[in-house]
């Protein structure tokens, strides 16, 4: 980690005096903001839904910590005996190294995240490449726009844009689907369009997926979704979710990885007693001793092949662990000689990208008590926005 003064000195300059590049945000002061006019959005629309939105936008914009803060939670059913026996029974794996050996056998894998979680992306990212290797051509993103709203454009334009999807827009998902495009994935919608109920929702989802099949017989397609979509077995809600339609339209075994339930968010279940327990430190698989079984949650009819364990996030500086990983890095800018009078948005593009369309590498929010800006940014060069109202200045940090 390193903290630069000059550049945010440079920075303080054009916040407090302008320069020739300032500009009006647009669009991107309505898909960005600051925590206050989150929280006050909240208050006027006071519902579970708005509770659930709110917490995504807080991802949005960088606040991962107030997101998990707001999460409506319980302590986990697991009682003593039964943390206990997990450490008897089973040994723990590296999950990442565990699902790119067990796909190479499968043409389906789909795994899931939720929505207010941007570490599941940062996961799904670390095992595109490995995947790829294994003949993976196809990913499937739930998020994307369908239809009359697809990005048509993707693949060839190689990066996403605010209007390619909705939770697409969270900093973490982009670089989800920026590193599937540069690696070579040809990446696909499979939302369902038209009117439908919540069960037929699932049934078109599934045939959208299986159309890949139709144009190429020996595919291997890999499915990013939300929630229950990954399930297999019957749903007591939807009868049968995505995952189980597809192996059954498709005729092919798929292997199903569950994110949601062994991390920090669980919807409104907290499992941080189990991973605590356990020690995780990484993302981890636990495999039974007697037979190699990975364990997943079997607590009702539908479940995934496979329960991830995600570790606690660790804070650096106010800034989540996890996205200084996948060949980004956490670059702090001390920020002494700033004076704000209000809250402002710090944005990260990778150069060459738009700064007006493509999703942003990162998102911060910079409060007037702070004295350091941390933000990820990638390897290469990369321009920095700082976004103030309706206004933006850009600010030209690393230029190899």
């Amino acid at each position: 980690m390193k903290i630069y003064n000059c550049a945010v000195l440079y920075l303080s300059l054009i916040i407090l005096f302008g320069c020739s590049e300032k500009s009006k945000s647009n669009n991107i002061s309505k898909r960005y903001r600051t925590t206050y006019e989150i929280n006050s959005l909240m208050l006027i629309y006071d519902s579970p839904l708005a509770k659930l939105m709110g917490e995504f936008e807080l991802t949005k914009n960088g606040n991962v910590r107030n997101a998990l803060n707001g999460i409506n939670s319980v302590k986990s059913s697991f009682n003593e005996n039964e943390l206990k026996s997990l450490l008897i029974d089973y040994d723990k794996i590296d999950a990442k190294e565990f699902i790119i050996d067990k796909s190479n056998d499968h043409r389906i894998t789909i795994i899931n995240e939720a929505h207010s979680m941007p570490s599941h992306r940062v996961f799904t990212e670390s095992i595109l490449q490995g995947l790829y290797d294994s003949g993976y051509r196809y990913f499937g993103i739930e998020t994307l726009g369908n239809g009359q709203a697809c990005d048509t454009l993707l693949n060839k334009r190689g990066y996403p844009v605010l209007n390619s999807g909705f939770y697409s827009a969270e900093p973490m998902y982009g670089n989800l689907i920026r590193k599937a495009l540069e690696i070579g994935f040809q990446v696909f919608p499979y939302e369902a369009t038209g009117p439908s109920d919540e069960i037929g929702r699932e049934v078109l989802q599934a045939q959208n997926i299986n159309r890949i099949f139709e144009k190429d017989s020996s595919a291997k397609i890999l499915v990013h979704c939300g929630f229950d979509h990954v399930l297999e077995g019957t749903h007591s809600f939807f009868k049968k979710c995505m995952a189980q339609n597809l192996e059954d339209f498709s005729g092919h075994e798929v292997f199903t990885i569950d994110q949601v339930v062994f991390s920090e968010y669980r919807g409104f279940e907290s499992v941080d007693t189990v991973v605590d327990f356990l020690n995780v430190d990484k993302p981890t698989i636990l495999s039974r001793r007697v037979n190699n079984e990975p364990f997943n949650d079997s607590l009702s009819s539908a479940k995934a092949d496979v329960s991830i364990f995600h570790p606690r996030t660790e804070f650096i500086n106010g800034r989540p662990d996890w996205i200084a990983q996948n060949g980004r890095k956490l670059e702090c800018l001390s920020v002494n000689n700033l004076i704000l009078t209000e809250a402002i948005l710090v944005r990260v593009y990778k150069k060459g990208e738009s700064t007006r369309k493509a999703v942003p590498i990162d998102v911060t929010e910079l409060l007037p008590s702070q004295k350091i800006c941390c933000v990820s940014v990638p390897e290469d060069d990369y321009v920095v926005i700082a976004q103030h109202g309706k206004y933006e200045y850009r600010v030209k940090v690393n230029d190899q």
